[in-house]
């Protein structure tokens, strides 16, 4: 397997980030799939494993995993596991701002790195249990906002690790397990808002403005994904900052955020 390289963004800045691959494609991919992660090691892996079980060829679509400051050593534990997988990329998020975990910004890194004309996102706790890379090229092109139909199950536990929520199953899965749009269009309305430091409203605001573009959904059915790790319900902080980033999300306006700063740069 190849070692880490390093290049400079597409936007001339002076920040380096790192991407470690596998042999390599020879070819642009048509899909890319970012799925950004934060001290996760054994449910990325559980993840990747899933997506990377695709039936779809691996010169179509590429797995984009960013790692925003973990410290369980995520690198070493995908390394090993997947390492010969031609078409999996991982960028480590290494710019210093302030905090790891910054939901916008890393969103943001791997919408940079993305070669593919179209970007899907998947939170890093979610297994697929069918196929949705090859649905989703099924589906493809077109200017669109790219979702998934089928059923979701998941569950949540409260501070004090008592389970609260076994989560809905409906029609449409949620943004979180699989959302996204063309690379060109979230490009040019300044990808996620990274003023969303925190987990929650990311989605549902990228959701809202390219839906004032007019953009209209297109979504692949009979899809099953579960998020089966209970995680705790939100703390009072994470509902202040929840809450914070709902309004912002709440109309979706501006349409083009993050303007005037350099985004997206690990």
């Amino acid at each position: 397997m190849d070692s880490e390289f390093k290049i400079r963004p597409e936007t001339g800045s002076d920040h380096t980030w790192w991407f470690w691959k596998g042999p390599g494609l020879l070819k642009k991919p048509r899909l890319s799939v970012v799925v950004p992660t934060y001290n996760r090691r054994e449910q990325v892996a559980l993840c990747v494993r899933a997506l990377l079980g695709s039936k779809a060829s691996p010169g179509d679509w590429e797995l984009i995993v960013v790692d925003d400051g973990s410290t369980d050593r995520t690198f070493r534990y995908l390394n090993f596991e997947f390492g010969h997988y031609v078409n999996l990329r991982y960028v480590q998020r290494m710019k210093n701002v302030g905090k790891t975990n910054n939901a916008g910004l890393a969103r943001n890194c791997g919408l940079r790195a993305a070669r593919g004309n179209v970007v899907v996102f998947s939170d890093s706790d979610i297994v697929h249990l069918t196929d949705p890379v090859s649905a989703t090229l099924n589906i493809m092109p077109g200017d669109y906002v790219y979702r998934l139909g089928g059923r979701w199950s998941g569950e949540r536990r409260n501070a004090k690790g008592k389970l609260c929520v076994v989560a809905r199953t409906g029609k449409i899965l949620p943004m979180s397990a699989w959302f996204g749009a063309r690379r060109e269009t979230l490009m040019k309305i300044g990808g996620y808002d990274e003023r969303f430091t925190e987990m929650g409203q990311e989605d549902a605001d990228m959701w809202r403005r390219l839906r004032h573009l007019g953009l209209r959904v297109k979504s692949a059915g009979g899809m099953f994904a579960t998020s089966p790790y209970a995680r705790r319900m939100l703390t009072s902080r994470d509902l202040k900052h929840h809450r914070w980033q709902g309004n912002i999300a709440l109309k979706g306006l501006p349409i083009v955020r993050n303007v005037g700063v350099d985004w997206g740069i690990p």
